[in-house]
């Protein structure tokens, strides 16, 4: 299991753009896990709708930028079981809302392992695992999905920032100031809360940073935004 989960982060950490990261993801499956496909949505509050954002299969990944209307009766159910964060749904029909979007939005869907992700609580949607064949998931399968949390939820992070999407008044959360956190660069792609004190603490001290006079060195694995640190250091 550890070695699996291993190469499973390590194919997630191939890339910052979610649809190539969650095909990497598909390919490094281990054998005797089912999973035709990934994609990833997320629950408007504003206009009660499901907005998808990617895709991905063995053969393609792409955005997918979908948008499927809740019905009222349906919305409010989902608002109300927010906090649940894995779920192993081998037969559709046990959850309505999970039901309700999949048959809109795919074809021939049997079973699917759905994880809402979050980060100092804000949502940060659901990806989902998907299988054409009924019965396809167990709780094996399930600590398999667990075991990338993180790593799903940095993604999912990545993409709604980029993309505009993040609701910063979730009518569930009270959102974190963030009066002590530093005005952004107008290019930053990143929404930092100040509750995570760790980034927090790195934002506020990129002036000293930039200013030394003895070498940074930025260490992290492939994919997880070296990069677009080094040029905010720069700048």
């Amino acid at each position: 299991m550890d070695s699996a989960i291993s190469f499973l982060r390590t194919a997630l950490c191939s890339s910052s753009q979610i649809e190539k990261a969650m095909q990497a993801f598909i390919h490094a499956i281990p054998h005797g896990f089912c999973c035709d496909g990934i994609f990833l949505n997320y629950y408007r509050h504003d206009i009660r709708s499901i907005q998808f954002i990617a895709l991905a299969t063995h053969k393609a990944a792409r955005l997918k930028r979908d948008l499927i209307s809740i019905p009222d009766y349906i919305a409010e159910q989902f608002e109300q079981r927010q906090d649940v964060e894995v779920q192993l749904i081998n037969d559709l029909k046990q959850d309505v809302l999970t039901e309700y979007v999949v048959e809109r939005g795919f074809r021939n869907i049997k079973s699917v392992i759905l994880m809402r992700m979050s980060l100092d609580g804000m949502r940060l949607g659901a990806i989902g695992f998907f299988s054409y064949q009924p019965q396809a998931y167990s709780a094996e399968h399930v600590a398999l999905i667990e075991a990338v949390h993180g790593e799903f939820s940095l993604l999912s992070f990545i993409t709604l920032s980029q993309h505009n999407l993040l609701e910063p008044s979730d009518k569930r959360t009270s959102v974190p100031s963030l009066e002590t956190v530093p005005p952004l660069l107008t290019d930053e792609p990143f929404v930092v809360s100040s509750n995570n004190t760790a980034l927090s603490a790195l934002y506020a001290s990129l002036k000293t940073l930039a200013n030394s006079q003895s070498p940074i060195l930025i260490f992290g694995e492939r994919g997880v935004g070296k990069k677009v640190s080094l040029r905010i250091y720069v700048k």
